[in-house]
């Protein structure tokens, strides 16, 4: 009786073993969260250079113009200088504005990879928070019943010793 209490102790000391590799694999698992998240947060920054690259631009523009266009009142004729700020100023505000939308786009384009990123890498700790808490369940059955094994055991042994 006490060999078979033997061996069901130690296939729970397998099964305890087993759980701490699956422990082990959920740490690992957590830290690939933890990567995602990290390359979620580098889109984000990535969105938000983009954005502040493209207000750097707009500003530009606007300085580029107000430039041109002093120069352009100091230097020519007022009949023939009204056409060309007209002419120039359509020229820039289309350039600027291809700028811009393209900007947008690609600020638009990472902010949407960010979120992409973050809701895999929150899926992904929603995955490995739920497999932790079955894991810490099953760890705390198998902790219990390993008690109550080494109390039936210790209890034969003394038992075997009164004989």
């Amino acid at each position: 009786m006490a060999e078979g209490e033997r061996a069901r102790s130690a296939v729970l000391q397998g099964a305890l073993l087993e759980s701490r590799k699956q422990i082990d694999a959920l740490r690992t698992s957590m830290a690939a969260s933890d990567n995602a998240r990290e390359e979620r947060l580098r889109n984000e920054l990535a969105a938000a250079r983009t954005l502040d690259a493209l207000r750097r631009i707009a500003g530009d523009a606007r300085t580029m113009l107000s430039e041109a266009t002093n120069y352009v009142f100091a230097e020519m004729p007022a009949a023939h200088l009204e056409r060309q700020r007209a002419e120039w100023r359509a020229r820039e505000l289309s350039r600027a504005r291809a700028k811009i939308e393209q900007l947008e786009a690609e600020a638009a384009e990472d902010r949407a990879k960010a979120k992409a990123s973050l809701a895999q890498a929150s899926g992904m700790l929603d995955d490995e928070r739920r497999k932790s808490e079955n894991l810490r369940g099953d760890l705390a059955e198998v902790k219990l019943s390993n008690a109550a094994l080494m109390e039936r055991a210790d209890a034969a042994e003394q038992e075997s010793q009164r004989e």
